[in-house]
């Protein structure tokens, strides 16, 4: 069965798109099958990949029924990562797009490609939208990018009060994933209080250990279409990303384990 994440913010510039685009590769280099999915109409996603390049049609032409998914997903180079933009996307049509998800066709569209991954990483647009609301209430979890600047920690707590919305309204099994924080700076003061004092507020598990570094290599991933880890200088921050995916599969290794200890198992077959 497919672990769907919506990766969401209502704060931009806050590394939303790098992290479904890098941790979804680096996910996909552990083993797992992964699909990246561009839900935003803007297709920050496919911008910032070569993907679009490769194939600009998506889920519009899902939507309207003038392609099958094997049309319009993108295999990457190296296997075991697909990539779903949401395609060309006009400024009249996003209107469309929107009516789409509130009808719940944008729902079926993506279940129907999703059953043969592994995971399933999805980009939404930055801020609350009906769009974001049905990712979130077809997903099994969220993941929430969270840059140590005021306007993105004040913006934290209307960011889950929708997430606790979706969840009571549409989807009673969703859980939230983790905050991540990103484009850090380890050597700022300011930014390192910020972070401790966000960490206070909330019990130890809502966040994720690992930690996102600012690095100019992003900007140069961004311009070269491609993912951290691919840049000899994006070394740093691309470790970051797998990092942080062997932190899930380790919790959720744990998970069964807890699992195990309550009896809930049917055994290893």
């Amino acid at each position: 069965m497919s672990k769907v994440i919506t990766v969401s913010s209502l704060k931009g510039g806050v590394g939303q798109t790098a992290t479904v685009l890098n941790l979804g590769y680096s996910m996909s280099r552990l083993g797992p099958k992964v699909l990246v999915i561009d839900a935003a109409p803007q297709s920050g996603a496919g911008m910032a990949s070569n993907a679009r390049q490769k194939n600009s049609a998506g889920l519009l032409e899902l939507l309207k029924g003038k392609a099958k998914a094997a049309d319009v997903i993108v295999s990457a180079r190296e296997g075991g990562l697909d990539f779903l933009g949401s395609g060309p996307v006009e400024a009249e049509e996003v209107i469309f797009f929107e009516k789409e998800a509130f009808r719940g066709n944008l729902t079926k569209v993506i279940r129907s490609v999703t059953d043969k991954y592994d995971y399933v990483f999805i980009d939404t647009a930055t801020g609350l939208s009906v769009i974001t609301y049905v990712c979130m209430a077809l997903s099994s979890s969220v993941i929430v990018p969270l840059a140590p600047n005021a306007l993105a920690v004040k913006s934290l707590a209307s960011m889950l009060k929708f997430f606790r919305r979706v969840r009571m309204r549409a989807n009673r099994n969703l859980v939230l994933e983790g905050l991540l924080f990103t484009m850090t700076d380890h050597t700022s003061p300011y930014e390192v209080s910020l972070i401790n004092d966000v960490r206070e507020g909330f019990p130890p598990q809502v966040f994720f250990e690992t930690v996102i570094p600012y690095d100019p290599a992003f900007e140069q991933a961004n311009a070269r279409a491609t993912v951290l880890a691919m840049l000899p200088e994006g070394e740093n921050a691309g470790r970051a990303y797998l990092d942080l995916a062997v932190e899930m599969r380790l919790r959720e290794m744990a998970q069964t384990r807890k699992e195990v200890e309550n009896g809930q198992d049917n055994g290893i077959f």
